[in-house]
């Protein structure tokens, strides 16, 4: 249990180094106080659907491990992708352009995504967002873009089976940015449940703690 929270604290670490913030809304009303997140033409956005796995496999596998006194450091299952701004649909707004592309993996805890290329032009924005309004994380913007020596950039977890990307970019620009999503993982594993549990001191010891979740 104790490397479980600290592969996710490490993952918060993460985050709150670049300065993104993720916000948990136990009453779903993202939508209400992210006014820049757009609800309309939703259901018109393609939809990838990550293949089912054998889950109760995975869990066994964690399982036998705790019985030999090893705790699973395990929390998702990651699928190889390949998606980028060619994917997902583009929309012409007042002064922007609007892009979206929607996930999709039944009975997930969380999704969270993994980009390999990563580099988003002076006011482009990004967030993810849970459907249900719970979860957004960001604003990202291009103080988050990949420096040379690195490699990926991690977004933070995701409550739930299915999440949204949406970036915005200006319309005046000339450039446009470059996405590519070359994992998603989908958590098997309740992290919330763990992280809530434990102290907040205790993930703040680990790093400079800036993430806003669990308001409770």
């Amino acid at each position: 249990m104790k490397k479980a929270i600290f592969v996710l604290a490490v993952l918060l670490c993460r985050v709150s180094t670049a300065q993104v913030y993720t916000h948990y809304l136990e009453n779903k009303n993202a939508f209400e106080l992210f006014p820049v997140l757009i609800e309309d033409g939703l259901a018109n956005v393609p939809v990838i659907t990550l293949p089912a796995f054998d889950v109760e496999s995975l869990r066994a596998e964690d399982r036998k491990m705790e019985t030999v006194g090893i705790a699973s450091s395990r929390f998702g299952y990651g699928f190889d992708v390949n998606y980028t701004l060619e994917d997902g649909v583009w929309e012409e707004r007042e002064n922007q352009r609007l892009w979206r592309l929607r996930f999709f993996s039944q009975d997930a805890y969380s999704l969270n995504f993994i980009f390999s290329e990563f580099t988003l032009i002076p006011g482009a924005e990004m967030y993810i967002y849970s459907r249900d309004g719970s979860v957004v994380y960001g604003s990202v913007t291009e103080k988050q873009n990949i420096p040379e020596n690195f490699q990926n950039f991690f977004s933070d977890l995701v409550r739930g089976e299915e999440a949204v990307i949406q970036l915005f970019e200006p319309t005046a620009s000339k450039t446009h940015s470059k996405l590519r999503i070359s994992r998603v993982v989908h958590g098997y594993q309740n992290s919330f449940n763990v992280l809530a549990k434990s102290s907040a001191k205790t993930i703040q010891d680990t790093c400079d703690y800036k993430v806003a979740c669990f308001p409770a």
